[in-house]
């Protein structure tokens, strides 16, 4: 049964999301050396809610190279993109490692199956929410599916950083090019902006934090929002 509490569809057609991963620019070349840095943050940040019992799914999960990387100490990963060529190049990057508990699935994330409700320990993003209209549509989607007594990590570059300034920059045509995403339309939350959307969805189970060590994630400019879904009595 669709989701009442979803739009009919993502803000970005999906074949805009596959040209961002069929691009071999110079400039997606020297980001690739930048991502390394965040990976190696959000390892060691997911590590801590995760074992190897857990199921995970990372939603936009694009080539899924940080969550690969974490398949020895899970059960089960499922990475869910909207676009065709992430998921091609995920399943890739999956057989390349011989990695053999992880599954892709090639859907819109408004419009997940009922069924995949309450089925994951750990539901994790990165760089996902901001391309999205509404914070609380798209968070509420991560909420649902987590079971109870399990978390929501959610990654989201910081209003007063220089994700924005970067942004802002690069919406002249001429500049477009510098800028890795194709999505004109990018929201850019503050604290408060995740804190409301995410206390509104979980009942006040939400917390928000820049990514730790705090010092290195306000520099990097990214937060987290963490929900934690009740434990059934």
């Amino acid at each position: 049964m669709e989701n009442t509490h979803v739009s009919e569809t993502t803000t970005v057609p999906s074949e805009n999301w596959d040209s961002v991963w069929k691009r071999g620019r110079l400039m997606d070349k020297i980001l690739e050396l930048g991502v390394g840095v965040y990976n190696s943050l959000w390892h060691s940040l997911i590590k801590k809610y995760i074992t190897t019992s857990a199921v995970m799914v990372e939603l936009g999960c694009g080539g899924a190279v940080l969550s690969l990387s974490l398949a020895k100490d899970l059960k089960e990963y499922v990475g869910i993109d909207y676009s065709e060529e992430a998921v091609r190049l995920a399943r890739g990057n999956a057989t390349k490692r011989g990695v053999s508990n992880f599954s892709f699935i090639q859907h819109d994330v408004l419009k997940l199956e009922q069924k995949l409700h309450n089925s994951f320990d750990l539901v994790w993003s990165q760089g996902l929410v901001e391309h999205f209209p509404s914070y609380e549509q798209i968070i509420r989607v991560h909420y649902e599916l987590v079971k109870p007594g399990g978390t929501v990590l959610i990654s989201v570059p910081y209003h007063y950083s220089y994700h924005l300034l970067w942004y802002l920059w690069t919406r002249h045509s001429s500049l477009q090019r510098f800028y890795p995403w194709n999505d004109t339309d990018v929201k850019f939350p503050t604290r408060e902006d995740m804190l409301s959307a995410g206390t509104s969805v979980s009942s006040g189970h939400a917390h928000v934090y820049f990514l730790p060590p705090a010092l290195l994630g306000l520099f990097l400019g990214i937060i987290i929002l963490r929900l934690e879904k009740p434990a059934e009595v």
